[in-house]
């Protein structure tokens, strides 16, 4: 019995594939958030010292009404379900996406065509004019360039030229740095108070895109350098894809699975607050003007939950409890950052367009198996049986110059090294760590392990994490998506699980070694 939208109702779901021997806890803690009803569809795959651990799917399998969605026989709703999902099924990972993109960054270091301290405009001329001219690629990766967006908001038009000197190209070179001083959030840590940031959610990723086309010996866009240098040697075709051509999306010979909206109407709800004077307008109120806005949005939202059209898979937060407070504090502290959620709304989302179109820094589209496999390769410093995506003294100089500093926008401490990955430490994943203060894992029982996983997650909950130090790749996927910054209790469970696995091997073969044979 799951239950869901506060009413105890029966979900059928199934759970494939497989999990090896000592690691029979993570898939227990796979089937709890079915079980809980705060899934609807997900993929899970973990390689440990090389050997794929867990690779996991699982699905709702209600019988649906014409509209996808569970009917509780007295005419409500429940939740959605996707027929045909399995563990080939693809879907958007977003933000997970940016670790795609800073490795394919990574591979052109480690070939010398690029440098991480090197200014943006030695490889972009155009690029240093309006206050970027000092602007590294390391900014741009740690999203310390101060342009969390550009001077308006990229069009339909400016995604479809993405070319040298194209009409995207001309929009980052004309913009200037909107976010050098802290704005209304605060920070109780008394050294991360002048060290701020502002997450660079979609323009670190296209910004990217114009320095690796201008780069590139055949000037090939990171989509293009991603499938010749990572996809493709690690047997990945059609599994993992950054533009996603409309031949193969039309094929049939994959299953695409739409994203599916936690709650309904959010996109018409942030319709008004999308004009690019508006949002000029907003980044320049005081403290009550941007709670009074931050409660008509979600008055809005809430009028709107009642008809919507929307891919919907659950009216209500699944896990409301478990990180209320959170939104709440991004409500009060973080109004830019709840204006600019829509990504977390599937609506707009599920179609061609978006799928056809690179956006280096949120539509990946592929799932846990491609994602688990590529992890696998950072976590043995840049190679996978026998496939050697790039050397190891280029892993680690993209691993290298981590900097701690509090980000304006996630409203949370982060870690990223030179290379735009970000560093998640076991011993700051706490009990008393929640979601969303600095750490994708916060509140995970790590079982008194101790180092580091690097990667980045997506909105919605996605994650996408490697740790050299315990050789494991981490990779979580899921079509429910909930308003998560980054990991979320879904793969908190399953981590802490993980991490409770990893420590009984330990043990085990500690008691091993002491044996006198």
């Amino acid at each position: 019995m799951s239950r869901v939208n506060n009413k105890t109702h029966k979900i059928n779901y199934t759970i494939g594939g497989q999990v090896a021997e000592g690691f029979e806890e993570v898939r227990k803690a796979f089937e709890y958030n079915f079980q809980s009803g705060v899934e609807v569809s997900s993929q899970l795959c973990i390689y440990y010292q090389g050997v794929c651990v867990v690779d996991l799917y699982g699905t709702v399998t209600d019988d649906v009404t014409p509209g996808g969605l569970i009917n509780d026989g007295n005419g409500n709703h429940l939740m959605a379900t996707q027929k045909g999902y399995g563990a080939h099924s693809i879907q958007q990972v977003f933000s997970s996406t940016k670790n795609l993109s800073a490795i394919v960054v990574a591979l052109l270091v480690d070939k010398g065509l690029l440098k991480y301290n090197e200014k943006v405009s030695t490889y972009w001329p155009e690029f240093g004019q309006h206050g970027k001219e000092n602007i590294t690629l390391a900014d741009v990766l740690r999203h310390d360039s101060g342009l969390p967006q550009f001077s308006r908001q990229a069009t339909q038009e400016d995604m479809e030229d993405q070319s040298i000197g194209g009409k995207l190209d001309q929009l980052i070179a004309s913009s200037t740095p909107n976010w050098s001083t802290p704005h209304t959030s605060t920070t109780e840590n008394p050294e991360l108070k002048t060290l701020r940031r502002a997450y660079h959610g979609q323009a670190r990723g296209l910004i990217l895109q114009m320095i690796v086309q201008r780069v590139d010996r055949k000037h090939r866009t990171i989509g293009q350098i991603l499938r010749d240098e990572i996809v493709i040697p690690l047997n990945l075709t059609n599994e993992c894809f950054l533009g996603m051509p409309l031949d193969i999306q039309r094929s049939g010979k994959i299953h695409i699975a739409d994203m599916l909206s936690m709650e309904s109407g959010a996109r018409e709800a942030f319709d008004e607050f999308r004009d690019d004077e508006k949002q000029k307008e907003l980044q320049n109120l005081s403290e009550e003007q941007r709670l009074s806005v931050a409660k008509a949005i979600q008055d809005a939202l809430a009028e709107r939950k009642k008809n919507n059209n929307d891919p919907v898979w659950s009216r209500v937060d699944p896990d409301e409890e478990t990180h209320s407070d959170l939104w709440s504090k991004h409500e009060k502290n973080g109004f830019m950052t709840i204006v600019r959620m829509g990504c977390s709304f599937s609506g707009i989302r599920n179609g061609e367009w978006s799928r056809l179109h690179e956006k280096p820094s949120e539509n990946g589209h592929t799932n846990a198996r491609s994602l688990g496999k590529i992890a696998a390769a950072m976590a043995g410093r840049g190679a996978f049986d026998g496939v050697q995506l790039m050397s190891t003294d280029a892993f680690a100089e993209s691993h290298s110059n981590i900097t701690h500093k509090f980000d304006d926008i996630l409203l949370a401490d982060s870690r990223f090294t030179q290379g735009g990955f970000a560093e998640f430490r076991l011993e700051q994943t706490a009990f008393n760590t929640k979601e969303g203060e600095g750490n994708i894992f916060g509140g995970a029982n790590t079982f008194d392990l101790e180092g580091s996983f690097f990667g980045w997650g997506g909105a919605g909950g996605s994650v996408f994490i490697w740790s050299p130090e315990y050789d494991i790749g981490f990779a979580y996927t899921m079509t429910g998506m909930a308003r998560y910054i980054v990991g979320g209790p879904r793969t908190k469970r399953i981590f802490s699980a993980l991490c409770e696995c990893i420590n009984m091997i330990d043990i085990y073969e500690s008691s091993m070694d002491k044996v006198d044979l």
